[in-house]
């Protein structure tokens, strides 16, 4: 990031929660943001158990309800481990401290970020569960062309459902929680064969 502003260069994300939430802070200051809420699906294994998750296939992992994505983001997805990475990007893109910073489990992934303001309204980014809509984001900022691509159907939507992500046999998000509140770096250390 300290490379870019020395430049003037600006970062636009391409992930759908950071462009989430680039969207909903344009032409926001930082310091009336109260706090960003990173949202998650849950992925495939959502609603199971430790026992079923000890007993999952890989093939399994890279069924995502909702998503249609590459294996390593499916598998990232699956074990939420992707939020854990998606953490640290998020404070370093946007400059926010850990404590402002709050993950919640959105199965419907209708719902891609939100932001609370200081005077406690929030805005949120919907949009249906489609990678071409922050890639065209990305692409054509700050007002997209039109473009034809899956659309919301308001007429169609259930009330969102959200939950906190710090509950359940995946630690994914908890992962990433020490990184940005530290700054500590972390080795990945290849396991040793037995």
């Amino acid at each position: 990031m300290p490379l870019a502003e020395q430049h003037g260069a600006r970062i636009v994300p391409v992930d759908s929660e950071h462009s989430a939430i680039f969207q909903c802070l344009r032409g926001e200051r930082l310091d009336r943001v109260r706090r960003v809420i990173l949202t998650a699906s849950g992925g495939p294994f959502l609603r199971a158990s430790r026992a079923e998750l000890e007993s999952a296939s890989p093939e399994a992992a890279l069924k995502h309800p909702n998503w249609s994505m590459g294996p390593r983001i499916s598998i990232g997805s699956a074990t939420l481990m992707n939020k854990a990475l998606e953490l640290i990007e998020l404070q370093h893109l946007f400059g926010l401290g850990r404590e402002r910073i709050e993950v919640v489990i959105h199965p419907q992934s209708l719902v891609h970020s939100l932001v609370e303001f200081v005077d406690g309204s929030v805005i949120a980014q919907m949009g249906p569960p489609d990678m071409r809509l922050p890639i065209h984001y990305a692409l054509q900022p700050p007002r997209p062309r039109a473009r034809s691509a899956r659309r919301l159907r308001p007429g169609a939507l259930q009330a969102p459902r959200f939950r906190g992500a710090g509950s359940g046999p995946l630690p994914g998000p908890r992962a990433g929680l020490p990184l940005p509140r530290t700054g500590r770096r972390l080795r990945c250390r290849p396991q040793r064969s037995r």
